[in-house]
């Protein structure tokens, strides 16, 4: 994984099995290994196992040295039920989610917040993958480094479009005139019909 940036981690246990999720997209669990008290390392977890050990975040085992983890954790959540990939995704793209079918302009509406209310811009940090992003107009393409200003203050708006169905997302930073923000993400689903 990339350092010095943030990532969504989530771990499914579903029907015994374990599903991961780096950033909302499902992983391959065979390159996850866990070791439980026995010390055996026991590969991908496939049934969860009875415990009466702590749960410990972000250190396993110290009273054996191994090391903790090195960086910082936050918004770290425990559901009494298995979320479903599209919650999962929604969690890791709450700056914005939404659902379309291909060939259709689809406007989407970007959301800042100041505490000063200051007027905000929206600059684009990447690209949709297979999507386009357009002005407003629907016409004039955007690229990375185009700034939308706010209208009203804490909003801007761009259209999406894609022929191909998927998954697909871009990225945007929202700028106070002083300091930028940590970089959004919006997320689209592309249907087929």
């Amino acid at each position: 994984m990339p350092t010095a940036q943030w990532q969504h981690f989530a771990v499914v246990f579903r029907n015994g099995i374990e599903e991961v999720f780096v950033n909302g997209h499902p992983i391959d669990a065979i390159d996850l290994y866990y070791q439980f008290l026995n010390d055996t390392v026991v590969g991908p977890i496939k049934r969860i196992p009875a415990s009466t050990t702590a749960l410990l975040i972000g250190s396993w085992r110290p009273e054996l040295g191994y090391p903790s983890f090195n960086g910082a954790l936050d918004e770290i959540r425990f559901y009494d039920r298995a979320l479903s990939i599209t919650e999962i995704q929604q969690l890791y793209y709450h700056d914005g989610y939404t659902k379309t079918v291909i060939n259709n302009p689809l406007t989407l509406t970007l959301t800042g917040f100041d505490a000063d209310s200051d007027a905000l811009s929206f600059r684009i940090t990447s690209l949709p993958v297979n999507g386009k992003l357009f002005d407003l107009d629907g016409v004039t393409p955007l690229k990375v480094g185009d700034v939308l200003k706010s209208k009203p203050s804490n909003q801007a708006q761009l259209v999406f479009t894609s022929s191909t169905p998927g998954l697909d997302d871009f990225g945007f930073i929202v700028n106070d005139g002083q300091r930028d923000s940590s970089e959004a993400r919006y997320s689209i689903e592309v249907m087929a019909e």
